[in-house]
């Protein structure tokens, strides 16, 4: 898990949200989550999406995401990482280019499946 200091364009962070002031104007981070895949299984494995569920700092499940990635291959001993951000700041205001659905207080998230085309 972590976030978007100041929205498109900005460095993903891994850690708890945190906002930024420029020019005296707030910022509220929006949350993402990065997600590794690794090909342990000796053969070329098909990718086309996965599903995560998120948790908060207490270990109760909030939710889940499920996410479409453009088809593509991984090899054996070799990884893909793909990071998603929230439809929205922790503020609540639309975000034009995220298409996660993380609820909000998610302090920790886990792949549950994978998926082929």
């Amino acid at each position: 898990m972590g976030f978007i200091p100041t929205g498109q364009g900005a460095v993903f962070t891994k850690g708890p949200p945190q906002g930024q002031t420029i020019s005296g104007t707030c910022y509220p981070p929006v949350q993402g989550y990065e997600l590794t895949l690794t090909d342990t299984a000796g053969a070329t494995a098909d990718v086309g999406g996965f599903a995560v569920v998120f948790y908060d700092s207490q270990g109760n499940e909030l939710g889940s995401d499920r996410e479409t990635v453009n088809e593509t291959f991984i090899t054996s001993g070799q990884s893909l990482t793909w990071t998603e951000y929230s439809s929205t700041d922790t503020a609540g205001n639309s975000d034009s280019f995220g298409n996660a659905s993380i609820p909000s207080g998610s302090a920790t998230c886990q792949m549950v499946a994978w998926y082929g085309p």
